[in-house]
């Protein structure tokens, strides 16, 4: 199954290399850089949703999976807008890098607190995960 602690930390180092690319105006990097990113933000999705879905109730799993999707497209979109927005007024590299620090930090803090999760719940498991039916895994 995929695991979305690896695929925040692939994102993250794929978002690094695609503003590096901007800041030496590397079509090369561009591409690894987003080849990168598009892999971590598979799998983060992936995993992410596995583990959202398993430990959802069974009477609300529709609800906390459509609260999931709602958070990754806000999550996905408001960024960008973001850097489009205060790209005109700080140029667009520097927004850039203050996204991906931004993501960085989020995305560090959110692979911190799953590993937290996944020691406290390895000691002490109350319910099995559950795969997702078609997803693959």
């Amino acid at each position: 199954m995929p695991d979305g602690v690896s695929g925040l930390l692939i994102v993250t180092a794929g978002l690094i290399v695609v503003t590096a690319a901007s800041a030496v105006s590397s079509l090369a990097l561009l591409l690894a850089g987003s080849v990168i990113a598009g892999a971590g933000q598979g799998l983060a999705f992936m995993g992410l949703l596995a583990g959202v879905s398993g430990a959802a109730p069974d009477h609300q799993r529709g609800e906390v999976v459509s609260a999931f999707y709602v958070a990754t497209w806000l999550g996905a979109a408001l960024p960008v807008l973001a850097v489009g927005f205060a790209a005109p007024g700080i140029g667009l590299l520097r927004a850039a890098w203050i996204f991906t620090a931004a993501i960085a930090v989020i995305f560090l803090g959110a692979t911190a607190g799953l590993l937290k999760l996944k020691h406290t719940t390895a000691a002490g498991r109350s319910r099995p995960a559950r795969r997702l039916k078609g997803a693959g895994c």
